[in-house]
């Protein structure tokens, strides 16, 4: 099951249509043998890491007007409009008037805007992740706490590039670990979803 949260009244036909349509770079990335010898070194984690430390600059500030433009974004709905570098862009916190917190003892609150995948949690099930089917043992690479979550649900949210891009605690509770699992660093645009998978 998906649904939109930042979009609820488009039809789900329509942003299925409008997001998987690869464009530009991507295509070529993705679709082309030629970008396909590109594409492993763009996508491993110190390229990542090269490219971060560029967008935490404020080298990076010019970027802000054009992506908020192309995107469409309402800088209206955020605190400030003036940000140090791009990643400050990124991760803006928007104004908490537009993000009302149900207290509700029976509300269940979305940590996050975003577009989401609930699958249920049993022995040997799989959940689309990035285009990549996965176990609960092999998303956590830990069998043994992957038990734990059985006869539980998995919630999978993906964030397109207009959605705000903070995570809530929306209940009660301690996070007890922040678990490290390696890999590459794919985009999660739809045009390059399944195609990881063949690269």
């Amino acid at each position: 099951m998906e649904q939109s949260f930042a979009k609820e009244q488009t039809p789900r036909e329509t942003v299925s249509k409008q997001e998987t349509a690869p464009k530009g770079i991507l295509k070529f990335l993705y679709y082309t043998k030629c970008g396909a010898f590109f594409l492993k070194p763009i996508t491993a984690r110190w390229v990542s890491k090269v490219a971060g430390r560029y967008l935490d600059s404020r080298f990076s500030r010019h970027k802000i007007k054009g992506y908020v433009k192309k995107h469409r974004i309402d800088m209206s709905q955020y605190e400030t409009e003036n940000y140090p570098s791009f990643n400050a862009f990124f991760t803006r916190r928007i104004r908490k008037e537009l993000r009302p917190f149900d207290t509700a003892p029976e509300a269940f609150v979305a940590p996050c805007d975003g577009k989401l995948s609930l699958y249920p949690i049993a022995d040997g099930a799989r959940f689309n992740v990035k285009g990549f089917d996965y176990t609960a043992a092999e998303l956590l690479k830990n069998a043994e706490l992957a038990k734990k979550f059985e006869g539980g649900y998995c919630f999978v949210f993906r964030l397109c590039v207009e959605d705000y891009h903070r995570y809530f605690y929306f209940d009660d509770g301690m996070k007890s670990e922040n678990t490290f699992i390696r890999g590459r660093l794919h985009t999660v645009q739809p045009a390059a979803l399944g195609r990881s998978e063949e690269r």
